[in-house]
């Protein structure tokens, strides 16, 4: 299955909202009732994933879910992993 891009421009409304489109998020599988949890990948750059819901797992196949999806977005080792958990821990004392 081919992947489609589509991409559209809008604007940040007052208080943060955002309007995306129905076409947009009919393309991404998103409707409503649907949560997203957002990311701040780097300066200017936001994105959005649709919260999938864990049928009942034990705590192994959560662990290695949880593995699964910190490889897939660059966190490949447990340095990596370490040194994350650290940045956040450094940033909430800053707030």
């Amino acid at each position: 299955m081919a992947v489609q891009i589509l991409q559209e421009q809008t604007t940040v409304q007052e208080g943060g909202r955002l309007d995306l489109s129905s076409r947009i998020l009919e393309l991404a599988g998103v409707h409503a009732g649907d949560s997203l949890v957002v990311l701040t990948v780097a300066p200017g750059i936001i994105q959005l994933r649709k919260v999938q819901p864990f049928p009942d797992l034990n705590v192994a196949e959560i662990k290695q879910r949880l593995r699964q999806a910190l490889i897939e977005v660059g966190y490949n080792n447990r340095d990596k992993v370490v040194r994350m958990l650290r940045e956040i821990r450094q940033e909430m004392v800053h707030e």
